[in-house]
């Protein structure tokens, strides 16, 4: 799959991106733990929040985030600039098929709290409404 490797400032390799349109949460801890030598420390849940997956290769820790947890890119963080393991990561993401599905239970929570918002303000709108028509007619 196609990933965007991240240097900062200095020309450090710290982090790459993963475009969530292509892969899931879940498709992403599956791919990782298919990594020789990877001990995921934290699975997703039924509702992660931003980091959804915790793992160490050869000792170094890493992070599975979705920026502001709703975003269009899965971040791969290594906790250390230039490791070697972050380039092993990368290059096996380079190599795999992404992985889509097994998030039902997330899908279905930020459905429902779609809804659950949508209610809300369809009622305020039409609180508004009904209060403007009583006070004006």
């Amino acid at each position: 799959m196609k990933i965007n490797r991240i240097h900062n400032d200095e020309g450090e390799f710290r982090c790459f991106e993963v475009d969530n349109r292509i892969i899931s949460r879940s498709g992403m801890s599956k791919v990782i733990s298919q990594i020789p030598g990877v001990q995921i420390t934290y699975f997703p849940k039924f509702y992660s929040s931003e980091v959804f997956c915790e793992f160490e290769l050869n000792g170094k820790k890493f992070e599975v985030a979705e920026p502001y947890g709703d975003s269009s890119i899965y971040d791969v963080v290594a906790q250390e600039p230039n490791l070697i393991e972050m380039n092993v990561i990368a290059n096996h993401f380079e190599k795999s098929k992404p992985i889509k599905g097994g998030d039902f239970g997330q899908r279905v929570f930020f459905l429902f709290n779609w809804c659950l918002a949508s209610a809300f303000w369809i009622g305020i709108g039409c609180a508004v409404i009904w209060g403007y028509n009583k006070i004006f007619s």
